[in-house]
């Protein structure tokens, strides 16, 4: 049976983080988790640790796609689950996402939270995210943002190399999908932090945006060599 790197990219998630762990370490395929603690300032790397993740700790948050691309630099297996740091015990639903690559049926699978679990905004980047990616690839997605996903090492390396901040999975997405690549999306009880309508969420989400049209522009400018 193929084994799993799970990378946990994390910026002060004391509260969370133990919970997501003791639920990661509970599906078997998985043999190795990182947390990449992105410059907190609170006990995330000491609660990640004594669970028994390898804790990454960055000196300053740098954001969430180098922090993914530093743990992706250090993991061991061939195959890696992107897992945010705040599902708690929801975390266990990864599995669900493991098998279609074990079996070879997908290249990436990506998780679709039910609608009672999604953001609490009004999914403008969501829309706008969809709106492009069937511009670009002709295909549809329910879930171009979700952050939790399994795929191939090789692919997460591309991509993180040039993605920005919280661009990284509109880009995993858009490359996979321009390239023709199997990508499942499979629906779970994930559960994680509302940002809500409040001033932090809008401010969360302008900050996506911004981090999605950089992504955007690299792809639409060097399309040629990153769209193969």
């Amino acid at each position: 049976m193929t084994a799993i790197s799970v990378i946990i990219p994390a910026y002060n998630e004391e509260d969370k983080i133990g919970e997501t762990l003791r639920a990661i370490f509970k599906i078997p395929e998985i043999k190795e988790v990182i947390v990449v603690d992105d410059g907190s300032n609170d006990m995330t790397s000491e609660i990640a640790s004594k669970q028994g993740a390898r804790v990454i700790n960055m000196h300053k948050n740098t954001g969430k796609s180098n922090a993914v691309y530093q743990g992706m630099l250090q993991a061991k297996y061939d195959l890696i689950a992107l897992v945010d740091a705040d599902l708690e015990e929801s975390a266990f639903e990864v599995r669900k996402l493991i098998y279609p690559l074990l079996r070879n049926e997908a290249d990436m699978t990506v998780a679709h939270f039910k609608d009672k679990h999604a953001g609490g905004g009004f999914g403008i980047a969501k829309k706008i995210t969809a709106f492009f990616l069937v511009k670009m690839t002709g295909k549809a997605v329910q879930s171009p943002l979700s952050g939790q996903r399994v795929l191939k090492k090789t692919l997460l390396e591309e991509v993180s190399n040039f993605s920005r901040g919280f661009g990284l999975e509109f880009g995993l997405t858009a490359i996979s999908l321009g390239r023709g690549l199997r990508v499942i999306e499979i629906e779970t009880d994930m559960v994680h932090r509302i940002h809500g309508k409040s001033l932090k969420g809008f401010i969360h989400r302008g900050r996506q945006m911004i981090d999605i049209f950089k992504v955007l522009f690299i792809i639409l400018i060097y399309k040629k060599e990153v769209v193969k």
